[in-house]
C-alpha cells in the first residue's frame, strides 16, 4: 500500500525568501483505520509562515482505500501522544 494526499487545507501567512532557514513542524492529529491527519507549520524562527492540515489516505495497489497496517497505526498513535 501507499499513502496519497486526500485533502489539504493551507493558510499562507507570510512569504519566505530565498535563503531563509525554514523548519517544518509536523504533528499527528488523528489516526483512522485508512487515513492519517497531520498538522504542519512552516516556521522561520518563532514566526509561522504557513499552517496546513493534511489528510493522507492509505491505498491498495488498485488505488482504493484500505486499512493501514496495525503496526503503522500504533506508530502514528505513539507519535501523536508525545
Amino acid at each position: 500500500g501507499v499513502y496519497a494526499v486526500a485533502e489539504v487545507n493551507i493558510r499562507y501567512l507570510r512569504p519566505a525568501q530565498l535563503g531563509d532557514d525554514l523548519l517544518v513542524v509536523s504533528t499527528v492529529e488523528q489516526v483512522r483505520a485508512a487515513s492519517v491527519t497531520i498538522h504542519q507549520r512552516v516556521m522561520r524562527g518563532p514566526e509561522t509562515l504557513a499552517d496546513a492540515c493534511v489528510t493522507a489516505a492509505f491505498l491498495d495497489p488498485h488505488n482504493r482505500p484500505r486499512r493501514q497496517p496495525r503496526a503503522w497505526v500504533e506508530q502514528f498513535k505513539q507519535i501523536s501522544e508525545k
